[in-house]
């Protein structure tokens, strides 16, 4: 038995530092290869190649039957939530396209929109609205109702009520921002504590997105739960 635990802490070792070598050998002895790292929130080898972007690891832990929608103890997190949050687009792709759950949402109900906007990763926000695109597309529906749903899978809500586009403010990250209004984001949409985008933007000083959000017609009026306002400063 330690043997066995051993040699599959191997397997997340070798996942981590890309050796493919290692990988071969051990998932060959029939070991678990989505043993969970307890160390580490119960990932698997996957979820560490994933958000490390080790490309080649993810395609032999797949080719040996990797879990590709293994959930971490943390946040409840699969291999693909994990590389949208780090930004690894390639793995993403690849994910998908060996049968990743795009539509997957963790425990916080947070989905890959979240994921990436909470770390500004405007190339997975790209990604996925192209991919959403081409799927409804290739389903014959019509342009309307693709712009409608991907709207609607933007504006999804995780456990705080908080949107990908809530997150992007809170991290400050005006290009992730800009990219969520541009595909739909609702302006003045309130969170669990009835903070809008602008709000947060206002109270952290992000100026350039406070503007931006103001272009897309964010509402000053607007109060949180303590009916505090917003003040902007004009010059």
């Amino acid at each position: 038995m330690f043997e066995i635990e051993v040699s599959a802490t191997n397997i997340l070792k070798a996942a981590r530092c890309g050796r493919r070598d290692v990988l071969a050998d051990l998932v060959n002895k029939r070991l678990d290869i989505d043993f969970p790292d307890k160390s580490d929130y119960s990932k698997s080898a996957l979820h560490k190649a994933a958000e490390g972007g080790d490309i080649d690891a993810v395609k032999l832990l797949i080719s040996y039957g990797a879990d590709l929608n293994y959930r971490d103890t943390l946040f409840r997190a699969t291999p693909l939530l994990l590389a949208a949050s780090s930004g690894k687009l390639d793995v993403l792709e690849l994910l998908v396209k060996r049968g990743g759950d795009v539509d997957i949402k963790d425990a916080w109900r947070r989905s890959p929109w979240h994921w990436a906007a909470v770390n500004g990763h405007t190339h997975i926000i790209n990604w996925l609205f192209k991919y959403y695109s081409n799927l409804k597309k290739r389903q014959n529906i019509n342009e309307q109702k693709v712009i409608e749903y991907i709207a609607d899978e933007i504006n999804s809500r995780d456990w705080k009520k908080r949107t990908s586009l809530h997150l992007a403010v809170q991290g400050a990250h005006e290009d992730a921002s800009k990219v969520l209004l541009q595909y739909g984001a609702e302006v003045n949409c309130y969170d669990l504590e009835r903070n809008t985008p602008l709000h947060i933007a206002a109270r952290k000083g992000y100026n350039e997105i406070v503007k931006q959000l103001l272009q897309y017609k964010a509402d000053e009026t607007l109060t949180d739960r303590v009916c505090i306002g917003i003040f902007i400063g004009r010059d």
